[in-house]
């Protein structure tokens, strides 16, 4: 996927319906059978912006699709960040929530 080259509108609407899923406990959180629990994101990169997210949960967008995740990181106030990448992490997004 070239760098400036936004992720499609259907991606776009699965990575919605999956953060809203998330918080209403309905996500699908991806699974680490070597500890048996959510997969906690590592930030193994040498870019900045990938290794902010690191401490993070991992989430399935799409069961099934391994380059789509969801990215929420607890920041100990009581908020939560998002992240959202469609290309296995080569870019990470953040997601924007509008309280309602």
């Amino acid at each position: 996927m070239p760098k400036n080259d936004p992720p499609k509108p259907q991606l776009l609407e699965a990575m919605n319906k999956a953060i809203n899923d998330i918080f209403s406990g309905k996500g699908i959180p991806r699974i680490d059978r070597d500890i048996g629990g959510q997969t906690i994101f590592k930030g193994a990169s040498n870019k900045p912006a990938i290794q902010r997210w690191k401490g993070s949960r991992e989430w399935m967008v799409v069961e099934g699709n391994n380059r789509m995740r969801i990215l929420t990181k607890d920041l100990g106030n009581g908020k939560t960040q998002i992240g959202f990448t469609a290309d296995h992490y080569d870019r990470i997004f953040d997601v924007i929530v509008e309280q309602k």
